[in-house]
């Protein structure tokens, strides 16, 4: 991690993005504790910077893992 680099928001973008593609491609077991990281990984870029240009993707992403961990949920 480092804050002072010019692409650190776009790493820490793609990380969010890259833990959800990872959720989303697991197999089923996995898939729960990944979008938990997921909303995990959305939290702390939204901290470090909550006026990104990539805001309203990481947004999206977030709602998405977060309706997919209600569906587990709902199924246990």
């Amino acid at each position: 991690d480092y804050p002072g680099n010019k692409d650190a928001e776009l790493a820490m973008f793609m990380k969010l993005k890259s833990s959800y593609l990872y959720a989303f491609n697991s197999i089923p077991l996995r898939q729960h504790e990944r979008y938990l990281a997921t909303v995990t990984a959305y939290q702390d870029f939204i901290k470090r910077y909550s006026n990104s240009k990539y805001s309203n993707e990481a947004k999206n992403i977030y709602e998405d893992s977060l309706q997919n961990i209600n569906k587990f949920k709902q199924n246990e």
